[in-house]
């Protein structure tokens, strides 16, 4: 075993048992550097990376690979998701040097960590014109010793790239974000839509949920039946795919196709996070069911697989599934857990139904699973649809019958399967990820409630919480597990001290909050403000120390606290949104929301200040921006606040719900609904006495329809106060 075996990250617990003499990343591994005059071999991935596992079979489970290694280089291993500041700052010089980037990451630097060789998997030894593992140690050793100043040169151009790469960019007298930043994302994203299989580019595709939900607010905003008509298709080819889970919901990490039929099969919490709120909003702006059953999908596989069952009550998430695990030959192989043969179909289902579910899933005599390295069939089959189900149907059989006999066969075998070995579970908890996944919940629990019913099987719904959907009974579940998770937050994750931790896992908490830690978590807090009104002082408490923590007036938010930032040759900032929102989009919301909820003008200032310095490169390339632009339309057009008070008696606050329930019905899901007791204005009083300054103008229970600073008169009657919604001129997502 070495030195990481007394890591708490899975991922370099994985590596522990190598014979490579890894280290993690600590000052410890540099000093050693330096003491030896070695420079340093720099790996990061993380657990549930396909390639990473193959890189440590080939290269770091090898004894002459590893001695090479271990002759030529100190080994530093990094897990990327428990130190995203230091990948990020050498995953942007990976790509900014090789245009391309991805895991493993795999760098060299001198004992001053400054990078001087980037790349990513690289096998173990030399061919098809990429070096090998052993040639690299052997080389980089001969230009370490008789080329010194040749390195240093590279070292000293690559680490002013990474510093370039942060700068802030000149503002005065640079573009301004306005509507038209809008219209030129969606302009954007039509030019890079794929109009036959849905999504952007070719391939391989990934997900882009920010994306979908800016298409969606364009649409509500400018009636554009194109931008809706590209959300659909995506959904669409995406639902009947093979990168969605077609047995046990949710989604795999990305397709290596264009029609999204074979996916890299790991999955990520961020994945399931973005797509259930984006399913779920589709589902009640476009009516469609089969949206809402993908949700609901998504969901059932976040509680059933991803959640933690400690603390109890303050139920984390987990971070991901592997892409790999044990096939029948008894050997790792990507998604052997997923794929099905023919005989075993026929074994789970029986020769008649087997062939029926083959022909509705797309099942093919030869398999239609290629193995992402060799590109060979593998006799194995991905369930996909080339349409929906019940379009499937056989003459004669009426398509909710056989809808509800496929159903059955897909539970039969996700029973079957479930008897399989499980895919590695990297079990630890971060709070970004956890953050995003509660407000997901929070806004997915919104947009249920809207879902698509007959007035009769709503009010049903309303009295059982039964029927399909069940929409009152999710949205319950859905804001039960938000609230759980906030919960975890700020009574795990937050310190003594007020500052966030990043990671938990077997109940240690540990590594310094990061800005992605804060902005989700308070996005989180936010989206619950509606219900919780007592979250609100916290999320002012998270954001205030996230700004003395995190803050520069001309780049925005730093990823590492500036005391935390000195093992790093550059401070990211990042802006761009990836496969998650970035830290600094979902914290100018959170500022925007912040300023209107208290009256704060200096949150106000510095959400301003950070549209002011993001402007040259979102104007560049706007749609890679998408998270942004959902806040900036909130600037451009306007926000609406719905407050409900009411004078504390018990017929007052049943009033007061009926408002409620009447602003669920008209309002956008954007719209800010409060309803406050004198109890509440007197606990905001302090932290929020925009909010507090809201008094019910006499007996009973009273509606403030307020926009852009103005309030319409106060109503109490409910249907007045439809009537006042509906036809108030404004239109939020």
């Amino acid at each position: 075993m070495n030195r990481l075996a007394d890591e708490l990250s899975p991922y370099l617990l994985q590596h522990a048992h190598n014979p490579v003499d890894w280290w993690p990343w600590s000052e410890g591994a540099f000093e050693a550097a330096r003491a030896a005059d070695k420079p340093v071999f720099l790996s990061i991935g993380y657990a549930t990376c396909h390639w990473c596992h193959v890189m440590e079979r080939e290269s770091f489970e090898d004894a002459a690979v590893a001695q090479a290694l271990n002759d030529a280089f100190v080994c530093v291993k990094v897990d990327r998701e428990e130190r995203p500041d230091v990948d990020g700052l050498y995953m942007a010089v990976c790509q900014m040097a090789t245009g391309q980037g991805g895991w493993p990451l795999t760098l060299l630097l001198t004992p001053e960590r400054r990078p001087f060789y980037v790349g990513t998997y690289l096998p173990p030894r030399s061919g098809h014109g990429r070096i090998g593992v052993a040639d690299l140690a052997a080389t980089i050793s001969a230009a370490w010793r008789d080329r010194r100043e040749d390195v240093e040169r590279a070292a000293g151009d690559l680490t002013e790239m990474a510093r370039l790469r942060f700068s802030p960019l000149p503002t005065r007298g640079g573009p301004v974000l306005d509507a038209s930043t809008l219209d030129a994302a969606f302009e954007d994203l039509r030019a890079r839509f794929d109009a036959e299989h849905g999504g952007f580019g070719m391939s391989p595709k990934f997900p882009t949920p920010h994306a979908g939900r800016f298409l969606l607010r364009y649409h509500a905003r400018t009636g554009n039946a194109e931008a809706l008509s590209m959300v659909v298709t995506t959904l669409d080819a995406m639902q009947r795919g093979g990168i969605h889970d077609a047995l046990g919901g949710g989604f795999h990490r990305y397709a290596t196709d264009r029609t999204w039929t074979l996916p890299h099969f790991e999955k990520m919490l961020y994945d399931q996070a973005g797509l259930l709120e984006l399913y779920a909003e589709a589902a009640a702006v476009t009516g469609r069911a089969d949206f809402a059953e993908t949700a609901l999908g998504i969901f059932t596989y976040l509680t059933r697989d991803l959640r933690a069952s400690e603390p109890e009550g303050q139920m984390p998430f987990f971070c991901a599934e592997d892409a790999d695990s044990e096939g029948p030959d008894g050997r790792s192989h990507e998604g052997a857990f997923y794929v099905w043969t023919e005989a075993q179909l026929i074994d789970a289902l029986g020769p008649e139904d087997a062939a029926v579910f083959g022909r509705v899933y797309n099942f093919e005599s030869g398999g239609n699973f290629e193995d992402e390295a060799t590109r060979r069939r593998t006799g194995e089959n991905v369930p996909n649809l080339t349409a929906p189900v019940r379009d499937l149907a056989p003459r004669g059989e009426e398509p909710d019958v056989f809808a509800a006999r496929t159903a059955a066969m897909r539970a039969r075998l996700l029973a079957v399967r479930s008897a399989r070995p499980r895919p590695l579970l990297d079990d630890k908890a971060l709070a970004d990820w956890n953050g995003h996944v509660s407000a997901a919940l929070a806004r997915a629990a919104r947009w249920a409630m809207r879902w698509p019913l007959t007035d009769e099987e709503r009010e049903r719904q309303r009295r059982n919480a039964a029927g399909p959907f069940h929409c009152f009974g999710w949205a319950a579940l859905m804001n039960e597990a938000a609230d759980e998770v906030t919960g975890f937050l700020l009574d795990v994750m937050r310190g003594e001290d007020g500052r966030l931790r990043h990671r938990y896992r077997n109940g240690h908490v540990g590594i310094d909050g990061t800005a992605d830690d804060y902005a989700f978590a308070v996005r989180a807090l936010l989206e619950r403000v509606p219900e919780w009104t007592v979250l609100l002082p916290n999320a002012v408490a998270l954001t205030e120390r996230m700004i003395e923590d995190h803050w520069d007036e001309a780049r925005g938010l730093f990823t590492t606290a500036r005391r935390d930032a000195a093992d790093l040759v550059a401070q990211p900032a990042e802006r761009y949104d990836g496969a998650m929102p970035s830290a600094n989009a979902v914290a100018l919301r959170n500022l925007l929301d912040l300023a209107r909820l208290t009256g704060r003008a200096e949150f106000a200032r510095l959400a301003h200040r950070m549209l002011e310095t993001a402007a040259p490169e979102i104007s560049d390339h706007p749609s890679g921006f998408a998270a942004w632009l959902l806040a900036l339309d909130d600037v451009v057009h306007g926000t609406r606040e719905i407050v409900i008070v009411h004078d504390g008696t018990p017929e007052a606050f049943r009033a007061a719900h009926e408002l409620k329930d009447a602003a669920r019905e008209v309002a956008a899901v954007d719209d800010l609904v409060l309803v406050l007791s004198p109890e509440d204005r007197a606990a905001l009083a302090n932290v929020a006495p925009a909010l507090a300054a809201y008094v019910p103008p006499g007996p009973g229970a009273w509606a403030f329809v307020c926009q852009n600073f103005r309030c319409e008169a106060p109503v109490r009657d409910p249907e007045a106060f439809r009537i006042a919604l509906a036809s108030t001129p404004f239109s939020g997502a």
